[in-house]
């Protein structure tokens, strides 16, 4: 499963062939009672409803003993995950224990164990849980606007506000992170005078200028904050740097962007205030001649902790850490849904143009979920 979705493009906005493969796999399915909701590349598969029974009239003491026998409502739990990946497209292969593919710890090995529980597991064992999966397009990309998970959450307001738990495949090498730091970006803009390169006394090198607040921006340390037990970090970087062209001229401007990692700790204005100061202080604003605009806004994850969230985390009993990147778990605990990150790719591995993930940590991973999911079976899944 995890060779045959690896070797399936699914770059940002290119999701289309890996929605119509998985959806296809999914109709051909036996005994998968389940239906799907869907926008555009971003769909949810869920259980189907119960058609409603209208009982004939019964005696008091009747009804009494049917109220008493009356289920209890299962609780909910999605699993999520994205169908983009970053790196360019390579043939996916299988060698010394690991797969190798755009994407395959990022997060296509997630992916797969989804299918292979929506296509194994499912139609053959019993589970206390009403399980749903969120499969989405467009996690990738910076702009919120665009992200599938974003957007199904304002086409289907009603599935989330169902959900009791959620667990984000995300890449943690098998470990349970908790949360998630923001992720803000901003332009910065340093403007100078051009002029040729063998007379710079006629103009202003927008590159040396910036060249202070480069170096100030370097020299900011990560800051540490021990939240729920487990200790995420604030980070600032230029992550993007250019200047006006010409081997021969000073240039007249040179832009970067900044990308600042802010931990749970800040609300999300607190986090803007915040990364103004920072670059406020490196040298952003001075004399006219440098300008920022914070153009994206992803607000860092909280914990919600619930008794089934507790639950399931001490039933997985899996070592706990910060997830120290952003996640749609910021999405999903802004609508007071707990959720945490739990999936079996290599966080070393995330956006490598090699990518791979060891083939063990599926098969532990897909081990873990039916233990915990499907609690009173002991069948060996199959390789996802």
């Amino acid at each position: 499963m995890l060779l045959e979705i690896c070797n399936i493009p699914s770059p940002s906005h290119g999701e289309a062939p890996l929605t119509h493969h998985i959806l296809t796999k999914l109709a051909h399915t036996p005994q998968l009672n389940m239906t799907c909701r869907q926008l555009d590349n971003s769909f949810i598969i869920l259980p189907k409803s119960r058609p409603s029974v209208v009982s004939p009239p019964m005696q008091r003491h009747s009804l009494a003993k049917m109220r008493k026998k009356r289920p209890t409502k299962r609780p909910h739990i999605a699993i999520v995950g994205h169908l983009d990946v970053v790196p360019a497209h390579f043939l996916a292969q299988f060698k010394q224990n690991r797969v190798y593919g755009a994407g395959a710890s990022d997060m296509k090995a997630g992916i797969a164990v989804m299918i292979t529980m929506l296509t194994e597991i499912i139609p053959k064992l019993a589970t206390p849980y009403q399980l749903s999966f969120i499969f989405y397009d467009c996690e990738e990309v910076a702009d919120m606007r665009t992200n599938g998970l974003y957007r199904l959450i304002r086409k289907f307001p009603a599935y989330f506000k169902s959900i009791d738990l959620a667990i984000v495949a995300e890449p943690t090498d098998n470990t349970i992170q908790l949360g998630c730091v923001g992720s803000y970006h901003a332009e910065v803009i340093f403007k100078g005078k051009r002029a040729h390169s063998a007379r710079p006394w006629d103009g202003s090198n927008a590159l040396s200028r910036a060249s202070t607040f480069i170096r100030n921006i370097s020299m900011l340390k990560p800051k540490k904050r021990r939240l729920w037990g487990v200790d995420f970090f604030d980070v600032i970087s230029i992550t993007e740097s250019a200047s006006e062209p010409g081997k021969t001229t000073l240039p007249a401007w040179w832009k970067a962007n900044v990308n600042f990692r802010c931990t749970p700790y800040y609300s999300k204005k607190a986090a803007i205030d915040r990364f103004k100061y920072l670059l406020q202080q490196a040298g952003a604003v001075r004399e006219n001649s440098a300008q920022f605009n914070i153009w994206s806004r992803a607000p860092a994850g909280s914990v919600i902790q619930t008794a089934l969230f507790d639950q399931i985390i001490d039933q997985l009993d899996r070592p706990k850490a910060a997830k120290q990147a952003w996640t749609d778990v910021a999405q999903l605990s802004a609508l007071n849904i707990p959720a945490f990150n739990y999936g079996p790719g290599s966080t070393a591995q995330c956006h490598l143009a090699n990518e791979y993930v060891p083939l063990n940590n599926v098969v532990r991973y897909t081990q873990n979920l039916i233990k915990v999911l499907f609690p009173k079976t002991s069948t060996s899944p199959k390789t996802p």
